[in-house]
């Protein structure tokens, strides 16, 4: 019982777990071995032992044991056979563990590729899906076709291990057919098919109007999941294709003036000049569109008005992208009035956003000093990634930040690991300061 409840911790007490009476002991054991990887099976030894469970009479044990497998890499392959006979034989849900394992094994488990791609036509949904990613991780580019027909299957979680797949298997032929599911009814598909395009950017150009779409839904996740794809394609002098609401904005079919027809290079040795200001219409006004603030708070150069906004969102995923974003922008050029817009943020309902206005404020250097007191408040906060952050904002103050290394030194003794590394970061002089990019000045847009 005490093994149930802290697992294994020597070779004995593995031995013992495998052969326990307990399903659930076994089932604890099969885990840590499982979390172990690669590695520690090779030294453990019982793999052999792991192989025979995936034949045990409980459910539970078998596909515990079947995934322990999966997890061992090198050594999970001399036991491959095991998996072979769970994939040929009854119960859907062991067989959908199986090709999962099979698929954590990668492409030294391509002798089972054919049968993988021939449960595909199965009817369990689950299975479908599991053969779809495992397709992919194992780089089976001989069932591209197969698994392109699944983008039209009924079931969403399919749709999903399909797209997810395609991307796996370098497949940006057919960016044009995963495009089409930013429409999808399920949330879920709709985010595989964007971060799908974060594989393939280049097929972003000819389908802007559909991914930019993704800006604008309904759900929250999805918008946030079109910000990550638009905060980190590689090329920053790619034009980014927000929308078309606007003569003003880049996207448009005719090219933009002059200044915007292309981004500013990390290196460029002159900021954009001044363009003509954006319309209301345009896509940086839409409360939901938070893209531009994390792609121009990477590039340190933007319109911060714009991008401030969008502070009063009352999505959180929003307003903290548009917090950083902010930092971001103004870090070698801080302002008063953005830096106690983003203050306001302090007392949000959300950690996440009260964290990245934290982060902000730690870049903004004396006018996020300004805000000192409030950060020393939120030592006390209940998230530790807020009571972290504070600390850490400490770094970017500059020498008013000297007058409470007490608190911060007390922070090095505190029972949570997160918090100590923080408060030992800011004792070594860690700013957390961001420097502007070499031969750039900060200017506003």
């Amino acid at each position: 019982m005490a093994l149930a409840a802290a697992g294994p911790h020597n070779g004995e007490d593995f031995l013992l777990g495998l052969k326990s009476s307990d399903s659930r002991v076994v089932c604890r054991t099969l885990a840590t071995i499982a979390d172990l990887g690669e590695g520690g099976a090779a030294s453990l030894g019982y793999g052999p032992d792991v192989a025979a469970l995936t034949r045990h009479a409980d459910e539970m044990v078998a596909l515990a044991a079947a995934e322990a497998i999966g997890q061992m890499g090198a050594a999970g392959l001399q036991h491959m056979d095991a998996l072979a006979r769970l994939l040929a034989g009854p119960g859907s849900k062991r067989r959908t563990f199986a090709v999962g394992a099979l698929g954590l094994l990668g492409e030294a488990a391509g002798a089972h590729v054919g049968s993988i791609a021939a449960l595909l036509e199965d009817p369990d949904p689950s299975l479908r899906a599991s053969c779809c990613v495992a397709l992919g991780s194992m780089h089976a580019s001989t069932e591209v076709e197969k698994v392109a027909r699944c983008l039209s299957d009924s079931h969403p979680a399919v749709v999903r291990g399909a797209i997810t797949a395609l991307a796996l298997l370098d497949t940006g032929a057919l960016a044009k057919q995963v495009a089409e599911k930013l429409t999808d009814t399920s949330r879920d598909v709709r985010i595989a098919a964007i971060l799908y395009f974060g594989k393939f950017e280049d097929a972003v150009p000819q389908h802007r109007d559909a991914v930019c779409a993704a800006l604008r839904d309904k759900d929250a996740n999805v918008r946030a999941a079109a910000v990550t794809l638009f905060g980190t394609l590689k090329d920053p002098r790619r034009p980014r294709p927000w929308c078309r609401a606007s003569p003003h904005c880049w996207g448009t079919r005719s090219p933009a003036p002059g200044p915007l027809r292309r981004w500013p290079s990390a290196g460029s040795a002159a900021p954009p000049r001044r363009g003509p200001r954006m319309s209301r219409a345009c896509c940086w006004t839409s409360p939901r569109t938070i893209a531009a603030a994390c792609a121009l708070g990477d590039l340190g150069t933007g319109p911060v008005d714009e991008v401030a906004a969008l502070l009063d969102e009352p999505s959180a995923p929003v307003k903290a992208a548009a917090a950083t974003a902010c930092g971001k922008l103004t870090a070698s050029a801080p302002e008063a009035d953005v830096a106690a817009r983003v203050s306001a943020l302090l007392t949000d309902t959300s950690p996440a956003v009260r964290a990245a206005a934290l982060g902000a404020l730690r870049l903004m250097g004396d006018e996020g000093a300004v805000f000192t007191d409030t950060f020393k408040g939120m030592f006390a906060d209940r998230s530790r990634a807020v009571r972290a952050a504070a600390i850490r904002a400490f770094g970017g103050v500059g020498l008013k930040g000297q007058c409470y290394a007490p608190d911060i030194c007390r922070c090095i003794y505190d029972g949570d690991a997160d918090i100590r590394a923080a408060a030992l970061e800011i004792g070594q002089g860690g700013s957390g300061q961001r420097p502007p990019p070499a031969g750039t000045q900060q200017r506003r847009v």
